[in-house]
């Protein structure tokens, strides 16, 4: 008896618990929880700059002023644009075509 009462309550706990971890994957980030722009750059930077063709990241705005993520590339491509990921955490990523970047 004493062990079958352990084990309902263990049960009952455990379902209990998974539940609450299903909800917390399946909820939107608020604004106040979400990474800031400058550390998904900077979590995502080595990834992007391995796609043929991008010379350089860095944070910019999109023409409605939302934070976005700019990929600096010698040109815009259909093949680069299916491989980069339209948006990084939110963030949206957009091509800047800026040609060879060449040191003076």
């Amino acid at each position: 008896m004493k062990y079958t009462i352990f084990i309902i309550l263990l049960c009952c706990l455990i379902i209990a618990g998974c539940n609450g971890n299903m909800n917390n994957h399946t909820k939107k980030q608020t604004p106040a929880q979400q990474m800031s722009v400058n550390a998904v750059m900077k979590e995502n930077t080595q990834m992007l700059m391995s796609y043929p063709g991008v010379v350089g990241v860095y944070v910019g705005m999109t023409e409605d002023s939302t934070e976005c993520i700019k990929v600096m590339a010698v040109e815009k491509s259909e093949a680069l644009e299916k491989k980069l990921p339209k948006e990084l955490n939110g963030y949206p990523v957009l091509i800047h075509v800026t040609g060879r970047i060449k040191p003076m």
